[in-house]
């Protein structure tokens, strides 16, 4: 019990939280702890989002695709992570992406409903999901406004800054090549040279239709460094 104790506390907006106060919503409130095993499909892009839920163990695989660009994006997520947060609430809470358990893992959930009021129970948690949010809104809002002219890398990790979350890994893109130049507003041959030259830093690796970047923090770090 202590292990799953330590492992909530761990849990991103839960973290600050009191043993005691955890205690009590354990009692009151049911936490739903759900196993999936290799491939087995977590979340359906489209789905409406009616809960909070945390990786609890084991990596979670996710996958975007866009069907006007025609670009998709994938990742991993290792526990302890949440899970589109960003969805719960808004105009359109539901989640854009499909979700797959990558060997065996875990995930924790608590209806919506049920998440409100513990919001409600104690400032910890209100002060944790604000600050998980601004810094999700801020973080792009900086990323575009520090991006240089015609800097196709900082183009680039505006795009990884936006659609994949922190401490992401085994990060790929698959696209055609005239659909990726009309996102990030780049010629063919300007694409092609930033490729090389972040291929050639060993910051990523590529192929016609795909690229591949194995952490997204160190990634985004050096880049936007240079």
């Amino acid at each position: 019990m202590d292990n799953v104790f330590d492992k909530l506390r761990d849990l991103p907006l839960f973290q600050g939280i009191s043993e005691t106060m955890l205690h009590t919503l354990l009692e009151k409130y049911p936490f739903h702890f759900l196993k999936f095993s290799d491939g087995e499909q977590i979340i359906k892009a489209g789905e409406p989002c009616t809960h909070i839920r945390f990786i609890f163990s084991g990596p979670v695989r996710f996958v975007t695709k866009s069907n006007v660009a025609k670009i998709a994006i994938s990742y991993t997520l290792q526990a302890p992570e949440v899970i589109g947060a960003d969805y719960l609430f808004g105009l359109k809470p539901n989640y854009p992406f499909d979700a797959f358990a990558q060997g065996d893992c875990g995930v924790l959930q608590l209806t919506k409903s049920d998440y409100i009021s513990i919001l409600q129970s104690d400032q910890v948690f209100i002060f944790n999901i604000l600050n998980y949010l601004s810094r999700n809104s801020q973080e792009s809002t900086l990323t575009l406004l520090s991006m240089s002219h015609g800097n196709m890398a900082r183009r680039l990790s505006f795009v990884l800054r936006t659609l994949v979350p922190a401490h992401s890994s085994d990060v790929k893109l698959e696209f055609k090549q005239k659909d990726f130049c009309l996102l990030l507003g780049a010629r063919r041959s300007s694409l092609l040279t930033m490729l090389q030259d972040l291929g050639d830093k060993q910051l990523l690796n590529y192929t016609q239709s795909s690229i591949m970047i194995a952490d997204r923090d160190i990634f985004l770090e050096k880049v936007n460094t240079q």
